[in-house]
């Protein structure tokens, strides 16, 4: 998908490149001033919805935070897009690749981290294997809030396994 990100990145603009696609104030929301285009912001973050879906799981955590900031993005929204598409600049050679190992083995890795949000909910997050390659992976705000991490940990492990659901569906009847 490196034309699909080099046609974003044109759109977007110029931009410094960076190792990394979010920083430590991903989940803070400190901006006071609306965004200064709130059409181009949505159309941004769809279009990074599409890609992170289809190509580069590893944007998925903070795509998905903009994806929650669409109706009132701010100035700090603006920031944290244009911290990814700078991530996507220095990055677009990376794809996701597929291994020969066997098709057989499936491997689910679940982690959260507990009350990141400002309301104090968590973030939990996933990701599915199928003979080495990564096929899915989920992210999303913990729907209750946690007495500690080990119980967000359980909360995303019972959430999580309800999006996986159909994959495991699909695979027996594969």
């Amino acid at each position: 998908m490196e034309s699909y990100i080099q046609d974003m990145l044109k759109e977007f603009g110029k931009l410094k490149a960076y190792t990394h696609p979010a920083d430590d104030n991903l989940f803070v929301n400190d901006g006071q001033i609306p965004s200064k285009d709130k059409k181009q912001f949505n159309k941004m973050v769809a279009k990074l919805l599409y890609l992170c879906k289809r190509g580069r799981p590893d944007v998925a955590l903070p795509v998905h935070y903009l994806c929650t900031r669409v109706q009132n993005p701010t100035d700090a929204d603006d920031k944290k897009l244009a911290r990814i598409m700078g991530y996507l600049k220095g990055t677009m050679g990376n794809v996701r690749k597929i291994g020969s190992e066997s098709f057989n083995r499936i491997e689910a890795y679940i982690d959260a981290a507990n009350a990141c949000h400002e309301d104090g909910f968590g973030q939990s997050g996933g990701a599915i294997m199928v003979g080495g390659a990564m096929v899915e992976v989920i992210t999303k705000k913990e729907k209750c809030a946690a007495r500690d991490s080990t119980e967000a940990e359980l909360i995303a492990v019972d959430g999580l396994l309800l999006d996986v659901e159909w994959h495991d569906e699909w695979f027996r009847g594969h």
